[in-house]
C-alpha cells in the first residue's frame, strides 16, 4: 500500500469550489439587491437618484441588478484567480473585498437626498455581504 494514500489531507490540498458557486453567488447578490431596491423604491417611496455631474440619474432596477451581477462575478472570479497563485487566497481576497466595499461607499455621496444616500449604502452593504459570505463560506 502506498503511504501517500494514508496521509491526511492538508489545508493546501483542499479542492476548489465548483464553478457554479460563482454563478449562484452572483445570482444571490442580484436577487438580494433587487428585493431591497423593491422595498426601498416602489414600496418605500425613496427617490433613488444621483447627481452625475450636472444631470440627475434615477437608479432603477436594471442599474441595481447589473451592478450587483458585475460585482458578484468580478469579485468571486478574482478569488478563483487568486487561488491559482497563493495558498492564502481567501485571506487576501477577504481583506481586498472589504476595502473595495468601503471605497464603494464614496459613490453614495452623489445621492440627491439623504434617503437615497442611505439606500445606496444599504444596497452596497448587502451586495458586499452576500459576495463576501459566498466567497468565504464556499472555500472552507
Amino acid at each position: 500500500m502506498n503511504t501517500t494514500e494514508l496521509a491526511p489531507q492538508t489545508a493546501t490540498s483542499r479542492s476548489r469550489a465548483p464553478w457554479s458557486t460563482e454563478l449562484v453567488g452572483a445570482g444571490a447578490a442580484v436577487v438580494c439587491a433587487l428585493v431591497l431596491w423593491t422595498t426601498l423604491v416602489p414600496l418605500g417611496g425613496v427617490d433613488l437618484s444621483a447627481d452625475m455631474g450636472g444631470s440627475v440619474k434615477q437608479i432603477g432596477a436594471l442599474d441595481v441588478g447589473l451592478t450587483a451581477l458585475g460585482a458578484g462575478l468580478i469579485g468571486l472570479l478574482a478569488l478563483r484567480v487568486l487561488e491559482r497563485f497563493t495558498s492564502r487566497a481567501r485571506t487576501i481576497w477577504t481583506i481586498t473585498a472589504l476595502v473595495v466595499l468601503a471605497l464603494s461607499y464614496a459613490g453614495a455621496v452623489m445621492a440627491t437626498n439623504t434617503a437615497a444616500m442611505w439606500s445606496l449604502i444599504g444596497l452596497h452593504s448587502l451586495v458586499g455581504a452576500v459576495v463576501i459570505a459566498v466567497g468565504v463560506r464556499s472555500r472552507r
